[in-house]
């Protein structure tokens, strides 16, 4: 179901509760229930474990003025919004010389995914095809290579 939904539409986290409180005609009390289930939204606070990882949360702790981040803290659940995370991909893309689409960070909110992410991105592709054609025999390397 989860993947005829759009991207926006699907919840970060669900939270299971025993009952959602009711006034005295049965409606439900939406007013306050975040507060009731603040302690059940803290998420534990984990260092970055790589300098990517570091590099990200400390550029999401410029742009949010904050003081930590942890590699699972969920960039738009700290304050972030759209323009918030064009900043944060900006500065990452002058700090990394690479190009960052800007759904990157919707996809990947955490400064451990989005490091992830950024990871993958960095690896040069040529680098990957060399090593390919070097596990081939000569003669078909050769032909190969002859094609381009």
């Amino acid at each position: 179901m989860l993947d005829r939904l759009p991207t926006f539409k699907v919840p970060i986290r669900i939270i299971f509760v025993t009952g959602v409180p009711e006034g005295a005609t049965g409606k439900l009390q939406r007013i306050g229930l975040a507060d009731r289930l603040a302690t059940a939204l803290v998420v534990a606070h984990e260092a970055p474990a790589s300098d990517t990882e570091r590099l990200v949360a400390a550029t999401i702790c410029e742009v949010l003025g904050r003081e930590t981040v942890g590699r699972n803290d969920n960039f738009f659940s700290l304050g972030g919004d759209s323009l918030r995370a064009t900043q944060v991909l900006t500065r990452l893309q002058h700090a990394l010389g690479l190009p960052i689409p800007v759904p990157t960070i919707f996809r990947c909110p955490t400064p451990a995914l989005l490091a992830n992410k950024l990871e993958l991105m960095r690896e040069p592709e040529i680098d990957v095809l060399a090593a390919e054609l070097e596990k081939l025999p000569p003669e078909e390397r050769a032909r190969l290579l002859n094609d381009l």
